[in-house]
Parts: structure tokens; C-alpha cells; sequence
């Protein structure tokens, strides 16, 4: 069975291996050092995606996560975006 064969037939199971790949990646986003490009990612992801992130709370969770551990890059990356503290 293909994977949009499948999707079409369990769209339920299809949106929950979604999110799972994008708290896996959130995840591992908060295991690297801490990087500028990571910042800038995952500040770019919360303005790009904001209400599906902070409609989730698992993905909101993820993402906290990820930004706690590189808070200084995504603060810069707001910063840069015109954000002031």
C-alpha cells in the first residue's frame, strides 16, 4: 500500500504521522548546539506556522522545548526580524 493510498484511506492516521515528523524534527532541532541558522529556523517556523503550533499543544510543547535551547539565536533571529523585547 502506497503512503497516499493510505493517506486518503486513514486521513486520521495520515495528519498524526505529520505531526509526529514535525515534533521528531523539533526535538532534534533542540539537540544540536546551539547555532544562529538553528535560531533563525525556529523562529522563522513560529511566525510561518504559528497557529498550528500554538493550536497543538504537544507542537507547542516541541517547539518551547527547542526554543528554550537555543533561546539566545532565536531571540537574536526576532531581533534581526524587527522584534523588540
Amino acid at each position: 500500500m502506497r503512503i497516499a493510498e493510505l493517506s486518503i484511506r486513514r486521513p486520521v492516521l495520515a495528519t498524526v504521522l505529520s505531526a509526529l515528523l514535525v515534533i521528531v524534527g523539533l526535538v532534534s532541532l533542540s539537540r544540536l548546539p546551539d547555532d544562529a541558522e538553528v535560531g533563525k529556523a525556529l523562529f522563522t517556523l513560529l511566525t510561518t506556522e504559528e497557529a498550528r503550533i500554538t493550536g497543538d499543544v504537544t507542537l507547542k510543547d516541541a517547539w518551547q522545548i527547542a526554543a528554550n535551547r537555543h533561546a539566545s539565536s532565536v531571540t537574536a533571529a526576532a531581533k534581526e526580524a524587527g522584534f523588540k523585547s
